[in-house]
């Protein structure tokens, strides 16, 4: 198994934003507020998609069974970026707040262990919703998760034509703000095309994970990272 995951390459110029250029955006943008009802729905339609920009599902259940408890608590709910893309919305921001919901109302299974998902039996959490799935809420309380709104903000790039640099832009800037991204998962919203995807087939490849000690990829995209400095 590859040891020190910790060890990969930091890339000052990338971490940087070396990359930006002159191009100035005719970009549009509004607002919508949009049940989690409605969201799941569009999920569920292929209207909502996660771009391959997007890093997979990270939280920990504490994490997930919280923000579940501030919706039933009737707490604020964060905004969330949504790129217009034809007749699709493409999951900018709030990827992990959109799955939790999606996760714990409608497949019944949380994505980080494939387990059935019962919110967190931790302190954490208020007691009348511990360890409870949402099969097990108050009809009240299913509904409070269905109908409760979160804010989104909605842009489309009008120019340059045929060229979505803004999107990847706008995520890169929007999700190391608080530097909670890796530098693989940096490049992998940068630099898109052929060679990414190559890096994504390639880390699924059994004799790779084998090599590397784990089947399942690591949500840090640090095995990506290995292979790509392999290729360089």
């Amino acid at each position: 198994m590859i040891e020190d995951m910790d060890n990969v390459e930091r890339i000052d110029s990338e971490v940087e934003d070396d990359y930006s250029d002159d191009s100035l955006f005719n970009i549009s943008s509004w607002g919508a507020d949009l049940s989690f009802r409605e969201l799941v729905a569009m999920y569920d339609d292929e209207e909502l998609v996660k771009p391959e920009l997007q890093r997979k599902y990270v939280w920990d259940k504490v994490t997930a069974s919280r923000f579940v408890e501030s919706i039933l608590l009737g707490l604020p709910v964060p905004s969330i970026f949504l790129a217009q893309a034809g007749s699709q919305k493409l999951i900018i921001d709030g990827y992990q707040r959109i799955m939790t919901v999606y996760d714990y109302m409608k497949k019944g299974v949380f994505s980080a262990d494939k387990k059935a998902f019962k919110l967190s039996n931790s302190e954490k959490i208020n007691k009348r919703w511990r360890n409870k799935s949402f099969n097990e809420l108050s009809v009240d309380d299913k509904r409070k998760i269905k109908s409760t709104t979160i804010h989104a903000i909605i842009f489309e790039q009008k120019k340059p034509e045929n060229d979505d640099t803004s999107l990847y832009q706008i995520f890169e800037r929007i999700n190391t703000s608080g530097r909670t991204l890796t530098t693989q998962e940096i490049r992998n919203c940068i630099y898109q095309g052929s060679f990414n995807k190559l890096l994504f087939e390639l880390n699924e490849y059994p004799h790779w994970r084998k090599l590397f000690g784990t089947i399942d990829v690591d949500n840090r995209m640090r095995d990506m990272e290995y292979i790509l400095r392999f290729l360089r």
